[in-house]
């Protein structure tokens, strides 16, 4: 993890993120998604860290903004896909 931390800094602000404001939501094979909360501005993000397939070294992220804080990320993860009914009922 100490090497994600080297690696993130706040979209907003620009300034790096500490240790303690980055969380794992959920961990995969290769892949992890983290919460991080930037202690300066504020402001969320989600972000996918994952290996790079060619070099085991390499890390690749990809971040979006959010206004879910760490517990609603987790629970959004356990709730069960839309179902194309429902995607019709709210339609009509």
């Amino acid at each position: 993890m100490n090497e994600v931390n080297l690696l993130m800094k706040c979209s907003i602000c620009g300034k790096k993120y500490g240790e303690k404001s980055i969380k794992i939501v959920q961990s995969k094979k290769d892949a992890i998604l983290v919460h991080v909360n930037c202690n300066f501005c504020q402001s969320s993000s989600l972000a996918v860290i994952n290996k790079g397939m060619q070099n085991n070294d390499s890390i690749v992220t990809l971040g979006i903004l959010t206004d879910l804080d760490y517990e609603e990320a987790c629970s959004v993860l356990k709730r069960e896909p839309i179902s194309s009914d429902e995607v019709l009922d709210l339609y009509e």
